[in-house]
């Protein structure tokens, strides 16, 4: 039997703007709410990228003051969908109204022309701006199912383990997206749905601290870690 195809960078980052996994930044246009992830779109756009640096925080409100003309709250919600995926959504009359020439010329004025999907992803991997987790390596398999229920509470501020019994400094761990790694892989992203039920989402966020999660070391070997980490983001 022939293996399943793996879901693509493109396909992948649709279903997470469809789902809103791990989201961090709320965009407040024409009354409407949009759930985003401000790695995801400040690597995409010169425009977020400027934005959102003036708005810091988890769970920061951005209002949307768009000067190109005719932009609605379906074509907005468009625009998002082009800058996850780099194509536009399913054919519908905002897509056929964001390809028209004038539009797209005033788009790329106020908002600058992304580069492809791959590059831009490329470049998140490369510069990791806005990580918000930390993959940790163990041996020690209590450890590493207390250290992923418990949370980066005890030990990702300081970055060390301290009394927490959590391994890992700064410079061993691997730093990545939490937006990237759900999206991509059903693991992670039951592993932090989990967290957000329980709370220590909430409590990681209030101290501004990444998420450390604690890989078993006898199951992916660290040295391995940041090529999948690669193909995560690339599909490379």
């Amino acid at each position: 039997l022939a293996r399943p195809e793996a879901p693509s960078l493109q396909r992948d980052l649709a279903a997470l703007y469809q789902h809103k996994y791990c989201t961090d930044v709320d965009l407040i246009f024409q009354g409407t709410c949009f759930p985003a992830h401000r790695a995801v779109l400040a690597a995409r756009c010169p425009f977020f990228k400027t934005l959102l640096s003036s708005s810091p925080g988890y769970g920061a409100e951005v209002l949307m003051d768009i000067e190109t003309a005719g932009i609605d709250v379906p074509m907005f919600s468009a625009l998002l969908h082009y800058l996850y995926t780099g194509e536009f959504g399913v054919g519908g009359a905002e897509d056929t109204r964001l390809q028209n020439v004038d539009v797209l010329v005033q788009l790329s004025e106020e908002f600058g022309t992304p580069n492809s999907l791959e590059a831009d992803m490329k470049g998140l991997f490369d510069y990791m701006c806005y990580y918000d987790a930390l993959l940790s390596f163990s041996s020690d398999s209590e450890m590493i199912e207390s250290c992923n229920e418990r949370g980066a509470v005890a030990g990702a501020a300081t970055g060390v383990s301290g009394g927490s019994g959590c391994p890992g400094t700064p410079d061993e761990d691997l730093r990545a997206h939490k937006a990237v790694l759900s999206a991509r892989s059903p693991f992670f992203r039951n592993l932090l749905q989990r967290r957000i039920r329980t709370g220590e989402e909430m409590t990681e966020r209030t101290l501004q601290t990444p998420t450390r999660i604690v890989l078993d070391e006898s199951i992916i070997p660290r040295k391995y870690v940041q090529v999948i980490l690669h193909c995560m983001y690339t599909d490379g």
